[in-house]
C-alpha cells in the first residue's frame, strides 16, 4: 500500500500489522474538542505480557478509528462502548491431518477442494487439501447452537455429538481418506466416539469449540459508535462486527457503508452514487450499535 515520509524524514509502511496485541481500552481526549474522539489505545502486548497505551507519535491531520473486532461475545460493551443486543452461537470444529503412504501420494494429490457439505438441517462448511508435509489436511466446521452468554466446553454432549457428526460427514465424502486414517475400510460405515478418540490419541483428529457473536436480527453492525456512560457518538471512530459466516464476503459492503458513515459526520457531499441515502438509512438504522432495531 505504498509508503510515506513521516515528520522526522523516516519512510515508513503506510500499512502495518501487529501481531500478539490485544485492544482493552479506548482512550479519549481531555480537551473540550477532543472529549468525544480516540486519541489513543490501551491494549495487552502478549508477547512481553504487558499493557501499554499507544498514542500516535506524531500529530496527524486527521485520525479515524476503524473498529473491527470480530466476532466475541460483548467486545464493544467491554471497551465501554453501547452495543445491539446480541447472543453466542457455540461451534465445533475438526481438523484432520492424515499422513498418506508414499506409494500413494499421486492418488490423493487430487484431494483439494472448498465447498459446503450438506445433510438434512446440518451445514458443514469444509476445505481439504494435500500439504507438502505428505498429510492430507482436512478442516471442518459449523453445525452450530444457540447459546446465549455460557461459554461452550469440549467436553460438554453438544460438542461431542457435533464432533461425532463431522467426522461422519467427512467419511460420507472421502472414506477413501479416513480408511487410511483408521487403517480399516470405512466406507459406508458410521463411525464411533471410539474413532474420534483414537485419531485424537494418534494426532490425526484435533477438535475444538469456540463462540461466537451474532446478532438475534441477523443484521451486522457497522456505522457510528456511541459511548456507555454519556451516548455521545465519538466523532472519529467507526464498527464493523457481527459479519458472521459471511463477515468476509460482506466485509467490503460494510466498509463501503462505514465511509458514506464518515462522510456523514464530516458533512460532506457523498462522493459515491452506488446507493439511495434511503437504502443507506435502513443499512444504519438495521445496523446501529444502539439496538434500536
Amino acid at each position: 500500500m505504498g509508503t510515506y515520509t513521516n515528520a522526522e524524514g523516516k519512510v515508513k509502511n503506510c500499512f502495518k500489522i501487529r501481531y500478539n496485541r490485544e485492544v482493552t481500552g479506548l482512550i479519549y481526549g481531555e480537551e473540550e474538542k477532543e472529549r468525544n474522539s480516540v486519541i489513543g489505545l490501551r491494549y495487552t502486548d502478549h508477547s512481553s505480557k504487558s499493557t501499554k497505551i499507544k498514542y500516535n507519535k506524531h500529530a496527524y491531520y486527521q485520525f479515524d478509528v476503524a473498529l473491527q473486532p470480530g466476532e466475541a461475545v460483548n467486545t464493544l460493551a467491554n471497551l465501554g462502548l453501547e452495543q445491539a443486543p446480541e447472543v453466542g452461537f457455540a461451534g465445533p470444529s475438526l481438523r484432520l491431518d492424515v499422513p498418506i503412504p508414499l506409494d500413494r501420494l499421486a492418488e490423493f494429490s487430487k484431494h483439494n477442494n472448498y465447498m459446503e457439505v450438506l445433510r438434512p438441517g446440518v451445514v458443514l462448511a469444509w476445505q481439504m487439501r494435500m500439504q507438502a508435509n505428505g498429510k492430507l489436511f482436512i478442516g471442518a466446521a459449523g453445525t452450530k447452537a444457540n447459546y446465549g452468554h455460557v461459554e461452550p466446553r469440549i467436553d460438554e454432549a453438544f460438542a461431542k455429538d457435533r464432533h461425532l457428526l463431522q467426522l461422519n460427514m467427512v467419511n460420507d465424502v472421502v472414506p477413501d481418506v479416513m480408511s487410511v486414517a483408521l487403517g480399516r475400510n470405512t466406507t459406508g460405515q458410521t463411525l464411533t466416539a471410539e474413532d474420534l478418540k483414537l485419531l485424537i490419541d494418534k494426532k490425526i483428529a484435533h477438535i475444538a469449540v469456540k463462540r461466537r457473536a451474532v446478532r438475534p436480527n441477523g443484521f451486522i453492525t457497522v456505522g457510528d459508535a456511541h459511548r456507555q456512560k454519556d451516548g455521545a457518538r465519538i466523532a472519529n471512530l467507526s464498527i464493523n462486527t457481527d459479519g458472521g459466516s459471511g463477515g468476509v464476503s460482506l466485509a467490503p459492503a460494510s466498509n463501503f457503508m462505514n465511509m458514506l458513515a464518515e462522510q456523514n459526520r464530516k458533512n460532506q457531499k457523498a462522493k459515491v452514487t452506488e446507493v439511495t441515502e434511503a437504502f443507506a438509512a435502513k443499512v444504519f438504522h438495521y445496523g446501529s450499535s444502539r439496538g434500536r432495531a
